[in-house]
């Protein structure tokens, strides 16, 4: 179950269950004194996560709350890239709660502008299309602003508050075209980034080359090594060409936007650091008022009437569910940073070197229940429709592990090396004859990739290369 999903089943469980409420300022004394009633149930705690599969999707004995036993078809989902930087969190949280517009409006008001220069803002925000993209001459906005806004204004001003949208997050809005969305986003790197310059360069210089996939001619042209070009290559195809999609949601014709259940960024000292996003989920805790009332009955217990007995057999039902869930929400966040800690541990090269998957090591999901002492079923009940954010992307926690490849000269690799030179093969064939999936597998197996076409069938749709015919030069 996926964040949204699981902050939907805590919302319906606190609807149903009035025992279970939102933490607030409560008067600790008071807290304290309810909790440690003699007579009161304590539910047995559990010492280990081997059930989380079966506690998260808790029913309590109902079958209405959503169970997910089926695996996420990525092909249904939109996953986003973020190139915001440091703040790229809250970029994520909102974006599952705000429209396109609403979001960029709620960026705005962190601006001191006059009431001209706002209503130029807006109509500009009202401007871009679902991608992100500004599709309008600024000397036409001009002439907008002052017939339907009666804002008289010049095209220099416009173009200074253009480029102030600009820095919006995500980075890339408002570009007119795909090359100025993408400089904005190599733009925005830190200064003392060492692809910077080199990935300008190449995005005003040598635009065309990459846009047709032409790489070795581009590796050619901007005079670098294999390693380093690879590096660049991987800066370049991490760039986002529209970035209005992350924040259009809830439009009936946009895919789903996947919501990150994790993050991982680097430190200052450049490892790796799990963060949980916790989104919209509320502090959970047992109603101090129905422990209140528990503790009550229960000290007068001889003294109840029949009414009274069967109130007290509600309260501690509901108390009883309540302390169950909390519980599940507990389980449930202490096993998936355990389980995506482990698995930046044991992958932590993918991560310090710019999300590589040329360096992710063959894993199995036996490999990190080993590791952590719990079931392999709980490792998959886990990482089961999880997604991490890392400054360069959104992937599923699945990702990492890499299935076992073994290469013609009997080295062992991963599906995602397979892949890699599968991408490599496509970009370096002549787009005037391109390969078929036939003479694909043919360059495979030259490479030491014995594969059959099936899975170059396979391949090509995860990396959504097209099949030959819309390959040819003047087809794509």
């Amino acid at each position: 179950m996926g964040l949204s999903e699981f902050e939907e089943a805590v919302r319906k469980e606190m609807d149903e269950n009035p025992a279970l409420e939102e933490k607030e300022a409560w008067d600790e004394e008071v807290v304290a004194e309810t909790y440690d009633g003699e007579d009161v149930e304590e539910a047995a705690p559990q010492e280990k996560f081997n059930d989380i599969g079966r506690d998260e999707d808790y029913d309590s004995g109902r079958d209405d709350v959503p169970h997910d036993d089926d695996g996420l078809d990525l092909s249904d989902y939109t996953v986003f890239e973020p190139h915001g930087g440091a703040d790229f969190q809250t970029d994520a949280e909102a974006v599952n709660q705000q429209t396109f517009y609403e979001s960029l409006l709620e960026q705005l008001n962190g601006y001191d502008l006059s009431e001209e220069d706002v209503g130029i803002m807006k109509f500009l925000i009202s401007s871009l299309d679902s991608n992100g993209y500004l599709n309008k001459e600024l000397i036409d906005i001009v002439y907008e602003l002052n017939f339907k806004q009666y804002i008289d204004t010049t095209e220099e001003h416009v173009a200074r508050l253009l480029s102030l949208l600009q820095s919006f997050d995500p980075i890339g809005l408002g570009a007119r075209n795909l090359q100025e969305c993408l400089l904005l986003q190599v733009r925005a790197l830190p200064p003392e980034h060492p692809l910077r310059e080199v990935a300008i360069l190449a995005l005003t210089e040598y635009f065309e080359f990459f846009v047709n996939l032409e790489w070795q001619r581009l590796r050619r042209r901007l005079k670098l090594k294999t390693e380093d070009f690879e590096a660049l290559r991987r800066l370049l195809k991490h760039l986002n060409p529209k970035p209005g999609n992350q924040l259009n949601v809830g439009l009936e014709d946009e895919a789903p936007i996947v919501v990150p259940d994790v993050y991982v960024e680097l430190n200052t000292d450049g490892e790796p650091v799990v963060t949980l996003n916790n989104g919209t989920l509320p502090d959970l805790c047992v109603s101090p008022a129905y422990l209140e009332t528990l503790k009550h009955y229960s000290a007068h217990r001889t003294q109840l009437s029949n009414e009274m007995k069967a109130q007290l057999t509600f309260v501690q039902s509901k108390v009883d569910a309540a302390r169950g869930f909390i519980n599940v929400v507990t389980l449930r966040q202490t096993a998936l940073r355990s389980v995506t800690e482990t698995l930046v541990e044991l992958q932590r090269d993918f991560f310090v070197n710019e999300d590589d998957e040329t360096l992710l090591k063959p894993l199995k999901m036996e490999d990190v229940a080993k590791y952590l002492d719990i079931d392999t079923s709980t490792v998959s009940r886990v990482v089961r429709d999880k997604f991490m954010q890392t400054l360069f992307g959104v992937y599923p926690l699945k990702m990492l592990f890499a299935s076992t490849f073994t290469a013609g000269d009997g080295v062992e690799l991963t599906s995602h090396h397979a892949m890699l030179k599968l991408q490599e093969i496509v970009d370096g064939e002549d787009k005037l004859a391109p390969y078929s999936d036939h003479q694909l597998v043919a360059e495979m197996a030259k490479a030491g990739f014995p594969v059959a076409r099936r899975t170059i069938s396979k391949y090509r749709e995860r990396l959504h290369i097209p099949e030959k015919r819309f390959r040819r030069k003047g087809q794509v």
